[in-house]
């Protein structure tokens, strides 16, 4: 039985199956952090590698706020959630007060987080990652459930196109 997708589903996967035809890996980054925003209803969504071993420093490779893009922004991990992703090596989707957690991210005006840790195939370390953030109302009961099955499909979905681009690399 084929899983019905959702037309933000279908245009996500659109985007991951035409990363290949695009042929700069900056065009190719900002298709897939945009697209991961506008699936996930982000302002802002970005895809990182670490800098270090153990990692202490990643890179922003591209950073989209809002439709403005940047590439290349370093920062520490100390202290935010992404800290706890390349730590994990797991999926990590904070819905509400994230600050009350990750204090730093008061300044930036967060509310939720999702991060999701692209490993390396053959050591199965985490190399990277890709990321959205909200400022955004706490979810109604109601909303939590499909909103726990977006998180795994949007994951499902773009992981593997996202590892293909070699962050360890760009």
């Amino acid at each position: 039985v084929e899983m019905q997708r959702s037309a933000r589903e279908k245009s996500l996967l659109r985007t991951a199956q035409g990363l290949d035809s695009i042929a700069d890996p900056r065009q190719r980054l900002i298709a897939l952090v945009s697209e991961f925003a506008n699936y996930t209803g982000a302002r802002e969504a970005f895809i990182a590698h670490c800098l270090d071993d153990p990692p202490t420093r990643a890179r922003a490779l591209c950073y989209w706020n809002q439709g403005e893009v940047t590439f290349d922004v370093d920062y520490d991990l100390a202290g935010n959630p992404c800290e706890q992703v390349y730590g994990d090596g797991q999926t990590l989707y904070w819905p509400k007060q994230l600050a009350e957690r990750w204090p730093l991210e008061r300044d930036l005006n967060r509310a939720s987080y999702l991060g999701i840790a692209l490993t390396d195939a053959a050591s199965g370390r985490v190399i990277g990652h890709l990321a959205c953030c909200q400022r955004q109302r706490e979810p109604r009961p109601h909303e939590r459930h499909d909103r726990g099955h977006e998180v795994a499909r949007a994951r499902s979905i773009v992981i593997e196109k996202a590892q293909r681009l070699d962050i360890a690399r760009i």
